[in-house]
């Protein structure tokens, strides 16, 4: 009986992980088609769907450490593809991931793309201090 339970619990666990670790190699393969290119700026149609499965995984596995890694991506592309709005939103969501070493940077990103991109100085500063806290 102990037997069965022990093999039922890893069967459990591991059908719970792997949509996450199938998802995970998905976007493995996709950065690698994505970045095949040595040029700076991506081909904006792959970097857009690189974006959403991005999002995509940060919005069905919220908890997974990961997702606060993936977003910061998506919003790294973003910027890279002229999309400073979206850059903005998508480094404001890695804030809830505030224990992600991305994080810091996220929010001086925010920064800098108000002063740079959106030329709104006020924005910009609230972030650099935000960040210097």
């Amino acid at each position: 009986m102990k037997q069965l339970l022990i093999i039922l619990s890893v069967i459990l666990i591991t059908s719970c992980t792997q949509p996450q670790v199938e998802f995970r190699e998905k976007i493995e393969n996709a950065e690698k088609a994505l970045w095949a290119d040595s040029s700076v700026t991506p081909d904006r149609a792959k970097a857009n769907d690189m974006i959403k499965m991005y999002v995509e995984f940060a919005d069905k596995f919220q908890d997974d450490t990961s997702s606060g890694t993936y977003l910061f991506k998506a919003g790294d592309i973003a910027y890279r593809i002229r999309q400073p709005q979206q850059a903005l939103d998508l480094f404001g969501r890695v804030q809830r991931y505030y224990m992600n070493p991305k994080a810091a940077v996220a929010l001086f990103l925010q920064g800098f793309i108000n002063e740079t991109e959106l030329n709104d100085k006020v924005k910009a500063k609230e972030y650099y201090e935000s960040f210097l806290k």
